[in-house]
């Protein structure tokens, strides 16, 4: 029987057909003002995104040479991959060559301290009211919406792959490890669809500790609530 492959968005609306996505991208049109891409995904539905759609060939595989190339990167060479890939901007073979189960730990790690920056960026600048902060705040929320599809991809890359007794390769996630993504992509889940109520909750928590309220979640408060809490 055949596994369908895990969805690397499982956030996003999904669609059985081109034709019936094309349908919903039209409807958004109507209601955003703005004309949504359908693409195919590799979980066999449909999605919209803002851009096109950059697939990877589906029996492409990663040159030993450039995944040879990206293991050489230090670390600052190896961010900026990171990021032009999120942004849609990175060469195919740069891109195959980062998603080879022995980059997948790294680029798993570069794609948390890219997203934590980018909320740390969003938190501190909160208050500014300059003409051109809410284009920045736009575009930054895209770049970090960006970050954690990729980020979801990595994981169900990991945890596809197979388990092996080499030392010198990355092992599979245990369960353990597996239940905590999925932990942190619901908490995920939670704070886009409740995050000012699931501020509130976790600031009073956090202050009865005596501990600093994350960045990714301050930002949800207002200035009143975070002083209270």
């Amino acid at each position: 029987m055949h596994t369908p492959t895990p969805c690397p968005t499982p956030d996003k609306g999904r669609c059985a057909t081109q034709e019936a996505a094309q349908g919903a991208a039209q409807r958004m049109r109507l209601r955003i003002g703005r004309l949504l891409i359908p693409y195919p995904c590799v979980c066999g539905w449909w999605h919209l995104a803002t851009t096109p759609a950059q697939a990877l060939p589906a029996d492409a595989a990663a040159d030993p040479a450039d995944v040879e190339r990206l293991q050489d990167l230090g670390d600052a060479e190896f961010r900026a991959l990171t990021t032009a890939d999120a942004r849609g901007q990175a060469e195919t073979p740069d891109r195959l060559a980062l998603r080879h189960l022995s980059n997948l730990p790294r680029w798993e790690r570069m794609l948390s301290e890219l997203r934590e920056d980018i909320d740390e960026q969003l938190a501190h600048r909160s208050q500014e009211s300059t003409p051109d902060i809410g284009d920045w705040r736009r575009r930054a929320r895209r770049y970090g919406q960006a970050l954690t599809e990729r980020a979801h991809e990595c994981r169900a890359l990991l945890a596809q792959s197979p388990p092996t007794t080499d030392p010198s390769t990355p092992q599979r996630p245990t369960q353990k490890e597996l239940r905590r993504l999925a932990g942190e992509k619901a908490i995920d889940r939670l704070i886009a669809a409740h995050g000012s109520e699931f501020a509130h909750y976790l600031a009073q928590e956090y202050a009865l500790l005596g501990a600093d309220l994350p960045p990714r979640i301050a930002k949800y408060l207002p200035n009143q609530a975070g002083a209270a809490a």
